[in-house]
């Protein structure tokens, strides 16, 4: 382990289960005593990767990204019509950097040769008008960019209940184009303005930065995203793509999530120097330990304030679920997530 992330990784370690405990009873606390409406039973899964596993019911069915293995569009179909055979009314759909057929510059040559194209590059980009893909979707809804709007009232109820889904594939950067569809470089942002404020699910590929996105000590996630993320605020938002990150978060839009996220940026920005030696410099960062208190201060605050206030405020919160069922052993030995909207 780098000096750096040996040095820090207690720091964070206290700052993460502080800043969790902290919004968990914030969140109780604040929901107590709150009327329930109508519920509905959301599966949620991920990176099954051509493989199966059970699915229990629900009235909404959520695959987000990596249908397949290899991205053939022989696999992606397969893998639709175990999707298309299971009993939920609705089911939503993305692809993921693995499923290659969706994106021309990474279609594979057996993809290209059906529809008469080879695989330059040059003629793939011209693909992308291309949208009369051979699948047979049965009743799923694929969002690619787009969105859906679906009466999730039950059979009994007489209220319809309308939930608004917005999804997108896309992906950071993580290996060549021929590869891996839907990339964009980070430094690019392709979120801005695209996710519709009325979204109540919102379902990508990626997950957003510092969320249930951390590889190997790494955040993996779209800084942009988490920027939408905050001016939208969906009730929901499914993801996966970073398989060792799999469960569920509930983020509340409030101070003390602003200065959490100031502070991962610090760690990371403090890991990415690889500092071999512990140097009194790379101890003694002054900031960092600020964002780390103010984190826990905020937090306080914030509970004290639910503890005291005759009302209590009306923080918006997302419930954030990475739903990658692949295991570190490629197969899927994660359940999906079932959520209760």
């Amino acid at each position: 382990m780098d000096s750096n992330a040996f040095a820090y990784s207690w720091l964070k370690a206290i700052t993460y289960n502080g800043h969790a405990l902290l919004r968990h009873l914030s969140w109780k606390l604040t929901s107590l005593g709150g009327t329930k409406g109508r519920q509905i039973r959301v599966i949620c899964l991920a990176d099954t990767h051509s493989q199966r596993c059970d699915i229990p019911y629900g009235e909404l069915l959520i695959h987000a990204g990596d249908l397949s293995l290899n991205g053939s569009a022989t696999e992606i179909q397969e893998t639709i019509d175990w999707l298309k055979s299971l009993p939920h009314k609705h089911k939503v759909v993305v692809a993921g950097n693995s499923d290659r057929f969706f994106d021309a510059r990474s279609r594979l040559p057996e993809d290209m040769s059906t529809i008469g194209l080879s695989s330059g590059r040059e003629e793939s980009k011209n693909l992308r008008s291309q949208l009369e893909m051979p699948f047979d979707w049965g009743e799923i809804h694929y969002l690619q960019g787009t969105s859906v709007t679906l009466d999730c009232s039950r059979v009994s109820s007489t209220v319809p209940k309308y939930v608004n889904i917005y999804g997108a594939p896309f992906v950071p950067e993580c290996g060549p184009d021929t590869e891996n569809a839907f990339q964009y470089p980070v430094s690019h942002n392709p979120w801005a303005g695209k996710i519709p404020e009325s979204t109540d699910i919102l379902v990508t590929h990626t997950p957003p930065k510092f969320h249930r996105d951390w590889y190997c000590g790494s955040p993996e996630g779209c800084p942009w995203l988490l920027q939408e993320l905050w001016k939208v605020r969906p009730l929901l938002h499914v993801f996966g793509h970073v398989h060792t990150s799999y469960g569920t978060e509930r983020v509340v839009w409030n101070d003390a999530q602003s200065r959490w996220e100031e502070f991962c940026s610090g760690v990371q920005e403090l890991l990415s120097q690889n500092e071999h030696p512990i140097t009194l410099a790379g101890i003694l960062r002054p900031k960092l330990w600020l964002d780390a208190a103010m984190v826990m201060l905020c937090g306080l605050q914030n509970l004290l304030t639910i503890v005291i206030a005759p009302r209590r405020p009306g923080w918006q919160s997302t419930l954030m679920v990475n739903a990658a069922c692949m295991s570190d052993d490629g197969q899927l030995g994660k359940a999906p997530h079932t959520i209760i909207l």
